[in-house]
């Protein structure tokens, strides 16, 4: 027996032998969100997913450690980031609650500091080597004091049911009150799902166009890292955050704020933010390994999220690499015709910096602005991580939203922002707060007739197939109040992920708009998420740019179309929740 666990009055720092039971690896029944998993381990790794095939599966396995390389494979929920240390601190309160030789255990430990000491640098949860932020040491303390205060019992029903706990509740108050609060926490009102650290726009400077008219693509010979502070930065990187590599080694050296973002713990297709000295920097996460080789897939859906951020922070200028080619061996002639399918409609200059001939970069495309810069060297290479290997599955999933009933359930807190230092990451504004010009986001859901509840001050919403005839369904409907819709559409080149706007009024330019959300090819085919997503998107962005004040729109997706409506209302808030946009979904 080791002097600290003889030691009955000093802190305990391994959570082993006697104190085995502090570990999340520890069998017990813990019950989450109506599932029952074998221990904390078990259901922290399911909540990280919103699919009920993942939740169900890791609730199988056996053993706690092959839980956790189950929770590494799935697609990470969107608000994961955000949500996890509450999810935890629910967790942890079910467990010292379901069982009284638990809850006296910890309870008995008194006031011990208790810290999660490993080996395996776990520096957000734990401490490593005497550093770390020991984040489960720190929420087992408040679920032993709330043990002691008789709080236990209510919180662990909340904790069951996936609600926020009576700290959450009062944490979350305090943070729609001020926005410096160093964790960043808001409201659990899922008008407000979060997301990672991003800004919100302030005023209502035309962050897209809709049109493209205003959407540069140039190629310039340029080191990236001289393009000055006006623009942000971008470029690929894996979920492992490696970064060893090319520039993505130049990035971490001239940059920092690793920790910061692996406690993002954002999934493939997704995209982390480091705010840095007044600029954006935007890491792409297209890969699950280093030494994996991304997709056009996932290259395009971290783009479609980048879109997001883009708009969020109003962006104007963005600085990259040739992502996704060099050794990571996507072509660059399809890559930038990807980069103009998914970012065109925003009102954005991107200035791609090659090292070499840029003609040579360019010649499949003739069509590129060409901009000649200034020499440099060491900047803009075109592999962003490193080299081969074969991806594995993982690397190659698309975006899965939550296919759940609870998908409408928003978590939480806001990132955790590091205290600003001098020469560190500047703190973010946390997201979900009201902007100080005009009112915040809301989303109702009324019983009736849209055409019949809603004034015509309202845009509508629906979605239709590349070439619909408006002849069936709600388009009909479209249709009577726009009998040139169909025509105006197809003069706008419709494809898959497009929102197309045609003036609601004959003889104006609008707003109000019909916008018509092209989320499949044929009209007998089924949308996806990820094209209902996409598709949204480039609404925001035309939303945003036409100072678009109120939306309405049936339960876009459903019916017929097969898709979960509490994932597309969940899709719905997370992409407009940062706007000033009223959203009235109308159904029978």
């Amino acid at each position: 027996m080791s002097t600290e666990e003889s030691d009955e009055t000093g802190p305990i720092k391994r959570f082993k032998g006697l104190h085995d039971y502090l570990s999340n690896f520890y069998p017990c029944s813990v019950t989450f969100e109506e599932r029952t998993y074998p221990s904390v381990e078990h259901a922290f790794q399911a909540a990280k997913s919103m699919d009920e095939g993942d939740r169900e599966h890791i609730a199988s396995i056996k053993e706690p450690r092959e839980a956790k390389r189950a929770g590494k494979k799935v697609q990470l929920r969107p608000d994961w980031g955000t949500a996890r240390v509450d999810i935890m601190k629910q967790l942890l309160m079910a467990k010292f609650t379901s069982d009284k030789e638990l809850t006296d255990r910890l309870v008995a430990t008194g006031d011990r500091h208790l810290e999660e000491g490993n080996t395996w640098n776990d520096k957000f949860w734990g401490v490593c080597n005497g550093q770390g932020e020991n984040k489960l040491g720190v929420l087992l303390m408040e679920v032993r004091s709330a043990l002691r205060d008789g709080a236990g019992e209510g919180q662990a029903a909340a904790a069951a049911a996936g609600m926020p706990t009576n700290r959450q509740a009062s944490e979350d108050k305090a943070a729609g009150q001020s926005e410096q609060k160093e964790n960043g926490e808001s409201s659990k009102d899922d008008k407000k799902a979060p997301s990672p650290p991003s800004y919100r726009p302030q005023g209502k400077s035309a962050a897209a166009t809709g049109t493209g008219h205003d959407f540069v693509l140039e190629e310039v010979q340029r080191d990236l890292f001289k393009l000055d502070s006006t623009y942000a930065l971008g470029h690929c990187v894996s979920r492992d955050l490696q970064m060893g590599k090319g520039i993505a080694k130049t990035f971490k050296e001239r940059f920092g704020g690793v920790e910061e973002l692996k406690s993002q713990d954002v999934g493939v297709g997704d995209v982390a933010v480091l705010h840095h000295q007044g600029r954006f920097l935007y890491y792409l996460v297209t890969k699950e390994k280093y030494h994996g080789k991304p997709t056009y897939d996932t290259l395009k859906d971290s783009l479609v999220s980048l879109k997001r951020l883009l708009i969020q922070h109003d962006t104007k200028k963005l600085g990259l690499p040739l992502i996704g080619c060099g050794l990571d061996k996507l072509e660059w002639p399809k890559v930038k015709q990807m980069i103009r399918e998914v970012l065109g409609s925003l009102s954005l200059r991107i200035t791609v910096c090659v090292k070499g001939d840029v003609s040579a970069a360019s010649a499949a495309d003739d069509d590129v602005e060409m901009t000649d810069g200034q020499g440099g060297e060491g900047g803009g290479g075109g592999n962003d991580e490193d080299t081969g290997g074969d991806g594995g599955a993982g690397s190659q999933r698309k975006r899965r939203w939550k296919v759940d009933q609870q998908a409408n359930k928003g978590s939480g807190d806001e990132p955790k922002v590091k205290q600003k230092k001098q020469g560190s990451i500047d703190a973010p504004r946390p997201m979900g707060t009201p902007s100080p010009s005009g009112p915040a986001f809301s989303y109702e859901e009324r019983k009736g007739d849209m055409f019949k509840l809603l004034d015509k001050t309202y845009s509508l919403v629906h979605c239709v197939a590349v070439n619909d005839n408006f002849s069936k369904g709600i388009c009909q409907h479209f249709a009577k109040i726009k009998p040139s819709i169909q025509r105006e559409v197809a003069n706008q080149h419709p494809s898959v992920g497009k929102a197309i706007a045609v003036p609601r009024n004959d003889g104006d330019s609008g707003p109000p708009f019909l916008y018509n959300l092209i989320t499949k090819a044929k009209y007998w085919e089924k949308p996806t998420y990820h094209d209902l997503e996409t598709s949204l998107c480039d609404l925001l962005a035309h939303v945003v740019s036409k100072n678009v004040r109120a939306l309405g729109m049936p339960k876009i997706g459903c019916g017929l179309d097969k898709l979960d409506w509490p994932t597309v209302s969940s899709m719905i808030k997370d992409i407009f929740k940062d706007t000033d946009v009223k959203i009235t979904v109308c159904y029978f």
